[in-house]
């Protein structure tokens, strides 16, 4: 698998591989080693690891923003007929032998979203009785922006989340349960990207993307910074050395 026994030792204790390795892993174990891909969502990830790609190199295939896949695999439903098509041809990629004809589930059917961010926002502005102006200028954006954003064709850049909160006067997604739905929703709480939160915690941003994507952390040192970010506490300092 061109790894170390060290990395498989942890492997087989727990320790989750790199989105890179799952390749390699896949060939040793002849199958996928997760359960089959039930929802849009899931076959988008599934397709991602199999072929060993991050979210920014995934969307530099499918020719979207690394935070429009990201809402994709968090379970938001694609719209535009070029982003679907896409979507259908890069999961069909390499399914290990199954035939074409199984796959060619229309896309849009595959999941139903729990929440449409945009019929939320187009929703909230006509309770208000806005404009589009006017709802851009309330939360800081441009006319276009908000449109875009109603019609999912883009998903709000992380410095907008603070803002669009207040306007919608809850927060766009379900109530976070696990470590990574914390995680991400706090960061966008704040309207911080994974680079941002990474320079707080003193992390690379790899290992944010990582923990949001339900992999770690998994030792006590990133378990504590992580959750002094949730807690909005002072972040763990490092110990000093002491000199000889």
């Amino acid at each position: 698998m061109d790894t170390s026994e060290d990395t498989l030792r942890k492997w087989e204790e727990g320790r989750s591989p790199l989105v890179a390795a799952y390749p390699k892993i896949i060939e040793f174990l002849g199958c996928d080693p997760w359960p089959e891909p039930t929802t849009l969502a899931e076959q988008i990830r599934a397709a991602r690891y199999r072929r060993g790609l991050r979210i920014e190199d995934a969307a530099k295939l499918l020719r979207v923003d690394p935070s429009t896949l990201w809402w994709w695999e968090a379970g938001r439903k694609p719209h535009r007929i070029v982003d679907r098509t896409a979507i259908a041809d890069f999961v069909r990629h390499k399914m290990h032998g199954q035939q074409e004809q199984a796959a060619p589930q229309e896309p849009e059917q595959a999941v139903e979203p729990s929440l449409d961010f945009g019929d939320m926002l187009r929703s909230r502005r006509t309770e208000l009785g806005l404009t589009i102006s006017a709802a851009a200028n309330l939360i800081g954006a441009n006319s276009w922006t908000l449109l875009h954003w109603e019609h999912n064709r883009r998903a709000p850049a992380c410095r907008f989340f603070p803002s669009i909160i207040r306007f919608l006067g809850r927060e766009p997604w379900p109530e976070p349960q696990t470590i990574a739905e914390r995680l991400r929703a706090e960061r966008l709480r704040r309207g911080l990207s994974c680079l941002q939160v990474a320079g707080l915690i003193q992390v690379d941003d790899g290992s944010v993307n990582a923990w949001e994507a339900g992999r770690g952390p998994y030792h006590e040192a990133a378990k504590a910074k992580v959750e002094a970010f949730l807690t909005g506490s002072a972040r763990p300092s490092r110990r000093r050395r002491s000199k000889a």
